[in-house]
C-alpha cells in the first residue's frame, strides 16, 4: 500500500486491530507472538531464533538516577536538552560522566613519579 493511499484511508486516525484489518490497513490481526512469529518466517529464521528487546534497560548509576528525575538516557543522547535535567544533577551527572566512560580498570590520569615527596617543603630547605 503506498503511502498516499494509507493516508487516505487512515486520516491521521488510530484505528483498533479490527477497524484496520476492514480497512486494509493492515495484512492479519494477531498480537506480538504472532507478529514476532510471521517476521522470524519472513526472515528465513527458525521458529525459536532468540530476540532481543532494544533499547536495553539502562542499570547504570547515570540511567538509575535520571529515572527518579523522571528522565531517560537510553536513545536520547544528541537530542537530549540539558535544560530539562535540574542544575544540581546535572553537575553530579557531569561530575560522574569519567565514571560511566572508562572502564573501572582504566586509569583517568597518570603522574611521573620523581622521587619522595616532600609534601610543601622542599627537600634543598629541609634540615639535615
Amino acid at each position: 500500500m503506498k503511502p498516499e493511499a494509507v493516508d487516505a484511508v487512515a486520516r491521521g486516525r488510530v484505528w483498533t486491530g479490527a477497524q484496520a484489518f476492514e480497512r486494509g490497513l493492515v495484512d492479519k490481526l494477531g498480537g506480538l507472538r504472532a507478529a514476532m512469529s510471521e517476521a522470524r518466517a519472513l526472515g528465513g529464521l527458525a521458529a525459536d531464533a532468540p530476540t532481543i528487546e532494544l533499547p536495553e534497560e539502562d542499570d547504570s548509576l547515570l540511567g538509575l538516577v535520571l529515572k527518579l528525575a523522571g528522565l531517560s538516557a537510553l536513545g536520547t543522547q544528541a537530542s537530549f536538552p540539558a535544560a530539562m535535567v535540574p542544575p544540581a544533577l546535572l553537575d553530579m551527572a557531569r561530575g560522574l560522566a569519567p565514571f560511566f566512560i572508562y572502564e573501572p580498570e582504566k586509569a583517568l590520569a597518570h603522574i611521573e613519579y620523581v622521587g619522595e615527596p616532600a609534601f610543601g617543603t622542599p627537600k634543598s630547605a629541609e634540615a639535615p
